[in-house]
C-alpha cells in the first residue's frame, strides 16, 4: 500500500505544481524519473538518530556519498550546531547533539546532493551562530556540475561541486585525522 501511495501522492502533487519531500521514506526507487517534482528522499539513518542512539558517527556520514546517494538525493537533514567527540557525546532526545565538528556538519551541504536541503536544529541554536548561518545559505542546493578529487569509502570524500562561475569544495573525513593534496586546475 505505502510504495504505490508514493506514485499516487507524486502524480497529485504534479499536477498541482508541488515539489515533494519524501521525509521518512525509504530510498529512491526511480520515482522522480517519472515525476521531477519528487526532488528528495530521506531514506537514509540521519541526523535525528542523534537523539537516540550513537550510530550517526563521521565514518557514517563519510559511507553515504559513496553507498545512499547513488540511489539519488537525501534529506539527511544536516547543520548540527551542538557538536561532540565521542567521550563527550551523549544521547539526548530533548538537547541532541552529533558526534563530529561543526566543520563536519557543514561541508555535507556541499557534499550531499539535496535539492531542498534541511537543517536539523531548533532556531535558537542558529540564532546562536549567525556566522556558520550565513556561510550555509549562501550554498546552493542544486549544481551544475561535480566533480569527486578523492575519497574513500567511509573514511574520506572530497568534492568539487559548481553553480554558474563559483565553485564550492566539500570534504569530510572519518575519525581519523589526513591529510590530502587535491588538484583544483
Amino acid at each position: 500500500y505505502m510504495v504505490s501511495s508514493y506514485e499516487r501522492i507524486a502524480r497529485e502533487c504534479a499536477r498541482l505544481e508541488l515539489l515533494v519531500d519524501f521525509h521518512g521514506a525509504f530510498k529512491p526507487s526511480g520515482l522522480s524519473r517519472m515525476y521531477p517534482n519528487v526532488i528528495n528522499y530521506e531514506g537514509v539513518k540521519g541526523s535525528e538518530n542523534n537523539k537516540w542512539s550513537k550510530d550517526i558517527t563521521p565514518g557514517h556520514n563519510v559511507n553515504l556519498p559513496f553507498i545512499r546517494m547513488a540511489a539519488g538525493p537525501m534529506d539527511y537533514t544536516p547543520g548540527a550546531m551542538a557538536n561532540a567527540q565521542e567521550a563527550n557525546f551523549a544521547v539526548s532526545f530533548e538537547r541532541p547533539m552529533s558526534l563530529g565538528t561543526r566543520a563536519h556538519q557543514v561541508a555535507m551541504y556541499v557534499v550531499y546532493e539535496a535539492p531542498l536541503q534541511m537543517l536539523c536544529e531548533s532556531p535558537s541554536r542558529y540564532y546562536k551562530e549567525q556566522e556558520t548561518v550565513d556561510f550555509i545559505v549562501k550554498i546552493p542546493t542544486v549544481w551544475d556540475e561535480t566533480i569527486v578529487l578523492h575519497g574513500s569509502v567511509g573514511h574520506y570524500i572530497a568534492l568539487a561541486r559548481r553553480k554558474g562561475d563559483k565553485w564550492y569544495l566539500g570534504a569530510m573525513a572519518d575519525w581519523d585525522p589526513r591529510e590530502l593534496e587535491l588538484s583544483l586546475s
